[in-house]
């Protein structure tokens, strides 16, 4: 995490992802704490879901200004 912990970070992840669940998504925070975290509600695994979808452009969006 120390090579990392500097680059900003948005963690989304789907309330119903069986591939890979939320908890994964709360341990990955729990370690890297300066990440943001997103538990999409209504989402399960695919990025093209609505809710997904939102959370994912706005993030990146977030980042436009971001120089690394």
């Amino acid at each position: 995490m120390a090579a990392i912990r500097h680059i900003p970070c948005v963690i989304v992840n789907g309330r119903y992802d069986m591939k890979t669940p939320p908890d994964a998504a709360w341990d990955l925070h729990a370690a890297w704490p300066e990440a943001e975290l997103r538990i999409v509600e209504d989402a399960g695994h695919a990025g093209a879901e609505p809710g997904t979808l939102h959370e994912l452009i706005t993030a990146t969006d977030g980042y436009r200004h971001v120089r690394l």
